[in-house]
């Protein structure tokens, strides 16, 4: 009241002062009584935050210094419940503030040691984006992608919002709180300190750092925790909603730029609250613990994930990886967040003990392979065949991927055991089935393209499962008979070597000893070349000086397509055209030369030959190029035809289809043309009868007409000599 008494000492008329304390939430009352009576009873209010300080309001005013218009703000507001009236007196205690003004003291107490906006966990990696030259407007699209305050950019210095409440709530739990390991204790960065201790560059460590998705500020701040640092006592500390694995894919679906209204729709039909969505950084309803949590691997280290990091390692274009996600579906976002959790990644607490990858009874034969000397690609090869990952041969000491169902199997086993026998290893399998190694097409293209071969593609046709096992699975109880065969191979008799002996010297007494004579001539070119060109001018029925006129004149008709083809490989080059005039500027006889040197002599006095004869065969060329690019258009579009509207090859790929799944105990909806090439190759046990065979024995049986399917495909094998490079 202190500014109201001084106003009426300084003649304002009371009224005015009345009005003023009104507008202000003041009691007029108040000038009744005494100064000092005033000023104790506005003593509880001295220590009151302003509301622009006010931790409640605080991101309103930063959001209108930032440009956010007025009417945006208080929609937010109300939609807070937040009365939006507060924003005309920034500089009074908001509504609320005398029950608040104990935790706001405590909170102001404990600003005090707040980090800056610059330190502060939440935002370090922005301004580091900027220090590293990232352009402002993407860092900010990334900043309102995972719901942060841009406006933060500008005040580097300053707490950033939710600050001072995160450091008196940090002030409060600090006895409670686990305690952090720093930096250089914690197990992720451990052995990057070791490297520059051994006096490993800084750069090299930054750059390994980098590499496996770590932060390389982090070597700065050896006594300070890193990011994301795992308590040494485990806190009941809840997860942010973006990061609560219940409301993860709603934020993704944001970032992806999903519509927000297709979003919440998403979410209430699925039960969810969607005002999660507004507040990305506080805990969501009903948030499990992150103590409570079982601990889970990285994305990087997840058995399902893990190659793929390494194919970026390696180099693979990240294009090319994220395609092999999808196909195999899984999430390409994971590849940015390499050190959190992947979707679904299963627990480390709740994942049995898991055998090494050399005393996994799925590849020990492999490594026992390496030991004994056999070669790594044939190694490679054999496990491919066998639709085993290659890439565990790097890592022996580590579970192989699938090690997480082959340890439950063997638990189940070893609880059904019977008495005695105590479970141990599981037994290898009892038969050995060969597979169809093809190239499966996702189901959600299948599904999503038109006129697909494979939609619908269920054939309901008879197999003899007795028979295919007979053909295709053989039990390793039986004995196997192996037959040798034994190759005769032809000598090299003495009588193929006097017959050779005779017809070389027959030619001997033909032509004598050093063949027939022929007449001298000079040769200028190289004697591969010459003969060449002076074989392709005798097809040719003009005189040389002909030949001249009628590439000098561009005469059109007087050559044809193949003899202005030839005569444009022979024409002579700068070199050769230097041999040539030197030899006839030194008053040489030029009838002396071969006949390939006079052709040439006599074309170098042409101008711009090669560019003439190019021309003339363009237009020789140009209508029959125009028919036939059409023809072969023609032809492929007919053959496309053939291939959709053909009844019985959809029929014959659903047999293939259901084979296949039969033989790799697997479904899958469809596989790529270029699997059918394997269909001869996998042989049954026999070593006689392919899969070829056997479904052509199957189609027989079923449909007999599904063998003339080629009378369907009249256009396809003329369509398949037409090279694409040809025809663009």
């Amino acid at each position: 009241y202190d500014k109201f008494f001084k106003m009426l000492k300084a003649g304002v008329p009371r009224g005015a002062v009345e009005l003023k304390m009104n507008a202000e939430g003041l009691d007029p009352a108040g000038l009744d009584a005494p100064p000092a009576a005033a000023a104790a009873a506005a003593a509880p209010a001295a220590a009151l935050v302003a509301a622009q300080d006010d931790p409640r309001f605080e991101q309103y005013f930063k959001m209108l210094k930032a440009g956010v218009p007025r009417g945006a703000v208080e929609n937010k507001m109300s939609a807070d419940g937040v009365d939006a009236s507060v924003l005309d007196r920034p500089a009074e205690p908001a509504p609320g503030a005398a029950a608040a003004a104990a935790p706001a003291a405590a909170a102001q107490a404990a600003a005090a040691a707040a980090p800056s906006a610059r330190d502060d966990p939440r935002y370090a990696k922005f301004f580091m984006m900027l220090k590293a030259g990232v352009p402002r407007a993407a860092v900010e699209q990334k900043m309102s992608g995972e719901g942060m305050d841009m406006s933060v950019l500008d005040e580097p210095a300053a707490l950033a919002p939710g600050a001072a409440t995160a450091a008196a709530a940090a002030a409060a739990t600090a006895a409670a709180a686990p305690q952090l390991p720093t930096a250089q204790d914690d197990p992720r960065y451990v052995q990057f300190f070791k490297m520059l201790k051994t006096g490993v560059p800084r750069g090299a460590v930054e750059n390994k750092m980098r590499a496996e998705g770590f932060d390389a500020s982090v070597l700065d701040k050896p006594n300070e925790p890193a990011p994301g640092a795992v308590p040494v006592a485990a806190a009941p500390q809840l997860p942010a909603a973006l990061d609560d694995p219940r409301y993860e894919t709603f934020f993704k679906m944001l970032k992806r730029g999903v519509p927000r209204g297709a979003v919440e729709n998403k979410m209430r039909a699925e039960g969810f609250d969607v005002s999660v969505l507004d507040k990305p950084t506080e805990p969501a309803p009903g948030a499990v613990p992150i103590a409570a949590a079982p601990q889970l691997p990285t994305a990087q280290d997840d058995p399902r994930y893990e190659k793929y990091f390494k194919m970026l390692k390696a180099g693979v274009p990240r294009v090319a990886v994220e395609h092999k996600m999808n196909g195999e579906g899984l999430d390409v976002s994971v590849l940015d967040k390499p050190t959190e959790p992947a979707p679904g990644a299963v627990p480390l607490a709740a994942a049995p003990q898991l055998p090494a990858a050399q005393d996994d009874p799925r590849y020990v034969q492999f490594f026992k392979m390496l030991k004994t000397g056999v070669p790594r690609g044939a190694v490679e090869n054999k496990m491919r065949a066998e639709g085993l990952d290659a890439s565990v041969l790097d890592k022996p000491n580590e579970p192989a991927p699938g090690a997480v169902a082959a340890a439950a199997c063997a638990a189940s086993d070893t609880a059904a055991a019977p008495p005695g026998r105590g479970g141990g290893k599981p037994p290898p399998p009892r038969e050995k089935r060969r597979k169809i190694h093809w190239t499966s097409i996702p189901r959600e293209r299948v599904l999503n393209a038109e006129d697909s071969v494979w939609a619908g593609s269920e054939e309901s046709i008879k197999i003899d499962m007795d028979e295919l096992e007979e053909l295709f699975v053989e039990k390793l109880d039986e004995q196997k008979k192996e037959k040798k065969e034994e190759k005769e191979v032809r000598p090299y008799t003495t009588t193929s070597r006097l017959r050779l002996n005779c017809i070389c010297s027959g030619c001997m007494n033909i032509y004598g000893k050093d063949g027939p004579a022929k007449a001298a001539k000079i040769a200028l070119l190289d004697g591969k070349r010459g003969m060449n060109c002076a074989i392709a001018i005798a097809r040719v029925k003009m005189a040389y000086a002909e030949i001249r006129e009628v590439v000098l004149t561009l005469r059109e008709g007087a050559l044809t397509e193949e003899q202005l083809t030839q005569l444009l490989e022979f024409m002579p080059t700068e070199e050769e055209e230097g041999t040539l005039r030197g030899y006839k500027d030194s008053g040489a006889d030029v009838e002396a030369l071969g006949e390939a040197e006079k052709f040439m002599l006599e074309m170098a006095a042409v101008p711009q030959r090669a560019p003439r004869i190019k021309a003339m065969l363009f237009k020789e060329q140009l209508f029959g190029r125009i028919d036939e690019l059409r023809g072969t258009a023609g032809l492929v579009e007919a053959a496309c035809d053939d291939v959709k509207l053909s009844l019985r090859l959809k029929r014959l790929l659903s047999i293939i289809l259901k084979l296949g799944n039969e033989l790799n105990q697997h479904a899958t909806t469809g596989f790529t043309l270029e699997s059918l090439l394997k269909l001869n190759t996998a042989k049954a046990f026999d070593k006689k009868t392919s899969i070829l065979h056997y479904l052509v024995m199957l189609a027989d049986r079923n449909d007999p007409t599904l063998l003339d399917f080629k009378d369907d495909l009249k256009h396809v094998f003329p369509a398949s000599r037409v090279l694409l490079t040809q025809a663009s």
